[in-house]
Parts: C-alpha cells; structure tokens; sequence
C-alpha cells in the first residue's frame, strides 16, 4: 500500500477510529492512525461526514456489497480526489472501511476549461442560429409576397423546391440546437425505472417493464434516447402495440434491451437507420441516440428478426452501470 501515489486507508466503520493510513497519506495529513477520520482528515468537523459512505457499504444483514466511487474536494488540502469505498474484513474479523483516494485536480482543472469553452462556443452557436433563423423566416416571407405577384402556376415547381430548401435549413438549424447540448454537462448517474417511467408516461402505447434495477452513468440528455426509441416504434413500427424493456447482465456488462412487436427493421437497414438524416420523418432519431449514449461509452445496436418485432441492444460497459440501492444498503 506504501506503493500507492494516493491516500489509502482503513477506518473502523463503527467508532471511525483510522487503523491503517499509508505513507503516501501520512506525507500530507500525519500519522493520524488512531484518530477520527472526520477530524483528522478532515478541517473543521466535530462529528461524522454527512457524506460518508458507511450505510452504503453493508446490506441489511451487515455483509460487505459494493464498491463506492466519489468525488470530493478535501477541506485541508483544497484538492480533488475520487475516492473508492469498500468494506472488507480487518485482521481482528471486524467489517472496517477501506478507502483509496486518487489526486484528480489536474483533471478537474481541465474540465472545467473546457466547459467554460462550450459555454462560450454554445453562445456563440446560439447568437448565430437565431441570426440564420432570422434570415430565414424574411426569405421565406419574400417567397410568400412573390407567390401572392405573379402567376404561380409556371414556376409552381421552383417554389416547392424553395419551400423544401427552406425547410431543411430550418431542420439542420433545429439540430444544431439540440446536438449542441449534447456533452456540454457531466454525465450522471440516472436510475433506470425512472428514465422508463418519465418517458412512457406520454405515450399511449403499452409498456412492459422488467428490467433490473440498474443505474447508468451517461450524459443528461439520456433520457432523450428512449424518448426517441418509443417515438420510432410508434412511427416506423406499423402498428406497434406493446414494448417491453428487460435487462441482462453478462459478466461485467449489463445490457438494455428494448423490443417491440411491430414490422421489425431489415438486415440491410439494421446499420442504415443510426446514420444521420437515414430514411423519412427520422428527426434526430437513431443517430442522435447512438450520439447521446457513446458519450460514456455505451452503444446500440439493433439485433431484432424482420417481421417479429424490432429489438434494440443497449450495452454498458463495467463501471458505466451499478445496481440501484436505497438508503441503509437495502435494495
């Protein structure tokens, strides 16, 4: 543990009382090895974090469970670390918390760069597609005065080409307006049941819910994705009147799958119809689902049989996904 370039250490999860602080820990905080660790390692607490993560470590029959991951900036040294908690067995047989803490400032310094950079270039995005819009709109009204001067029926075909062109720069302009936000905040932990539930409550289609009871870490536009899902079976699914949403966990993967009972998608379509701009009335559609979602890392695909139904693949990587606990570790 001397090896370590980050804080390591263990912490009686009853009296919080520091049995072991490595060296690398003893450099900047002191051998504090039986003290508190909100007063050691901390500046200015006279009582236990209100953030500690002991309750989240132990199920309700006191057994270790997960691994915690966090962010903090520490009260002493003013840095950032992303600590992971877990609780293990001490020498004596006493469940005690381990904890290892890696120094993250240099990242947590360029983060915040570059989204004080997205802030200004989605500004400057935002003052350019409203002068676009404008510009637009007089286009379209001079096109509408020059429809109502002169004999129409010649040049009837110019127009609709006029009218189409309009429309797809003020489509290419919406799209800017929604894909700009995509990555601009950090991504999240979102509870499954909870995504499915705020989405579906708008549609009139039947749902069926047997997934576990996952979180996944990924962008807040998140909820978008299965938005867009729900909105292409209804579309393109020709008579979609059930979607069921389940989940499998492979090894340390966990996957979303999302299948309905409509025409289902082609093999030659099944790539086709992530690519932008792909078939009719699409909107952002596939492609800004499979956009959203690799933010973290996780992907889509579409492994459904023709005729039976469309059946979408969503696979989360390890560390992007957890199952959901509530308070005092039961699930």
């Amino acid at each position: 543990m001397d090896s370590v370039d980050a804080l390591v250490y263990v912490a009686d999860m009853q009296t919080h009382e520091i049995l072991f602080i490595n060296q690398y820990g003893k450099r900047i905080w002191g051998d504090v090895i039986g003290k508190t660790c909100y007063q050691s390692l901390q500046n200015g607490f006279d009582q236990p974090c209100s953030f500690c993560t002991n309750h989240l470590l132990l199920d309700e029959a006191g057994n270790p469970t997960r691994t915690i991951t966090w962010e903090f900036q520490n009260t002493i040294t003013k840095r950032w670390y992303q600590c992971r908690d877990s609780a293990i067995r001490w020498l004596d047989g006493r469940i005690v918390r381990l904890e290892i803490a890696t120094d993250i400032t240099e990242q947590k310094t360029v983060e915040y760069a570059l989204r004080q950079a997205n802030r200004q270039l989605n500004m400057l995005s935002g003052i350019t597609r409203h002068d676009i819009l404008n510009t637009v709109n007089a286009v379209q009204l001079f096109l509408e005065i020059a429809k109502s001067k002169v004999d129409t029926t010649p040049a009837d075909q110019d127009f609709k080409h006029i009218d189409h062109a309009i429309s797809l720069i003020q489509s290419h302009i919406e799209f800017t307006r929604v894909y700009q936000d995509l990555g601009s905040h950090e991504p999240v932990w979102h509870r499954l049941s909870s995504l499915i539930q705020a989405v579906f409550s708008r549609f009139s289609v039947h749902i069926v819910n047997t997934a576990d009871d996952i979180e996944l870490y990924a962008d807040p536009l998140v909820v978008k994705v299965f938005e867009n899902l729900v909105d292409n079976s209804i579309r393109h699914g020709q008579g979609v009147t059930r979607i069921q949403i389940s989940s499998q966990i492979h090894e340390d993967e966990a996957v979303i799958l999302f299948e309905d009972d409509g025409a289902g998608i082609s093999y030659e379509e099944k790539e086709q119809i992530f690519e932008r701009g792909y078939g009719k009335n699409t909107g952002l559609g596939l492609f800004f689902i499979r956009e959203i979602l690799s933010v973290t890392g996780i992907s889509i695909r579409e492994t459904g049989q023709p005729g039976t139904g469309a059946r979408f693949e969503i696979t989360i990587p390890v560390g992007k996904w957890r199952m959901h606990y509530k308070e005092g570790g039961k699930q």
